[in-house]
Parts: structure tokens; sequence; C-alpha cells
């Protein structure tokens, strides 16, 4: 048990997450690359405009920090037991791409429930805070991901980092 602790512990120093006291720290190289991106980009893949990415990952943000809540249809489509797990530890601890063209909760869909997009600036704004807010340290405590569970400090601040790269990548950026 002592060696997988070990184990882990290597892993989580070489994977990316936002943590401004940390290192292997990519808050300001998101918020560069979320910088490059303008109203007009168009996605490589999926059907999200700029601004629905925007607003999509916002979203994201205010259900980890309680600001806005699931449905409960949406809770319903969680993950429980050990394919949760599984998922969980994919997602966040194997150092590969997430697959395109999943489906997302209606809550945070922008074609469905999820914030319309607004001014595409203000908008993006309102994201690098969300970033900030993670990469500073407050975190939730108290609140599950829908998919994933119950998550540690280490875990939300990886979770965002891959989630928002993996919108990035969808960009170009």
């Amino acid at each position: 048990m002592r060696r997988l602790r070990r184990a882990m512990s290597t892993m989580r120093e070489r994977l990316h997450i936002l943590d401004a006291r940390a290192p292997g720290d990519a808050t300001q190289t998101v918020i560069a690359r979320l910088g490059r991106l303008e109203a007009s980009t168009l996605a490589s893949w999926g059907t999200m405009s700029a601004g629905g990415m925007v607003c999509h990952l916002t979203d994201t943000f205010r259900i980890m920090y309680g600001e806005r809540s699931l449905t409960l249809a949406d809770t319903l489509h969680t993950r429980r037991g050990i394919r949760r797990s599984v998922v969980k530890w994919i997602a966040l601890y194997v150092p590969v791409r997430w697959p395109h063209g999943l489906k997302t909760l209606s809550q945070v869909d922008q074609d469905r429930d999820g914030t319309t997009p607004g001014d595409f600036e203000s908008d993006r704004d309102e994201l690098v805070g969300f970033i900030e807010r993670v990469a500073g340290g407050d975190l939730p405590s108290d609140l599950e991901h829908p998919y994933l569970g119950r998550l540690s400090a280490w875990e939300w601040r990886r979770w965002a980092y891959v989630h928002v790269d993996h919108h990035a990548r969808q960009f170009r950026l």
C-alpha cells in the first residue's frame, strides 16, 4: 500500500493542475491560451461556438462552487460505484486526452439550459476569474462532482485543468 501511495504521489507531480502554489501549475498557461480565443474562432470538433465554450466552462465552475444547481434529471445521469471510480481514475490520473462528443449535463449545455453567451470579453473575464479562484485555493469542500463523485482539493484542481484543456484543444488553443 505504501508503494502505491508513493507511485500516486509521483504521478501527481507530473500532471498539470491549477494551483498557483505548486510545481506543475498551469494556471497562467491556460489563461494565456484562453486569451488567444476570439468570438469568431471555430471549433475543430463539436457544435460549440467560442462564446458557448466559455459559458459552458463557466457554468461548470458555477456548479462546482454551488452557484448553479443541477436538475434532478441531471443528477440521475451520474455514475455510481465502481464505474464512477474507474471513470474518475482515468479522467484525472491517466494522461490521455478526453474523447470528443461526450454528452454533457443540460445545465452546462448552451443549447439546452446552460447560460447563453453574452458579451464575449465579459464572459471570458468571468471564466478567468473562476480559474484564478481554483488556482488560489478557494475550493468546494462539501460538493460532489456530478460524474466523478467526491474529489480532493488536488482532484478538483486537476479536473479544472483537464476540462479547460479539453475545450481549449477543441478550439486549437
